[in-house]
């Protein structure tokens, strides 16, 4: 919500366009866009995306498994 707040305030107070402050605080144009003009109700709320299928190899419940992950192998020389 800090961030929120001082671009809200870069953009009020010291009339910065979005450009500006987008170049200011190394965030997309789109994202300094949403804070302004969207409804912000916090901090950003992060998703997980959808869990990866049980014979995945990088799933969490694999760790039963016969065969290694393809980078958990022998060291190569």
């Amino acid at each position: 919500m800090d961030m929120i707040g001082r671009i809200r305030r870069l953009h009020s107070r010291r009339n910065k366009s979005e450009r500006e402050i987008s170049r200011m605080t190394m965030l997309s144009r789109n994202t300094v866009a949403k804070w302004l003009h969207g409804e912000v109700d916090g901090p950003p709320k992060y998703r997980r995306g959808d869990l990866l299928p049980d014979g995945h190899p990088n799933s969490p419940i694999c760790g039963h498994l016969k065969f290694p992950h393809p980078g958990h192998g022998a060291m190569r020389r």
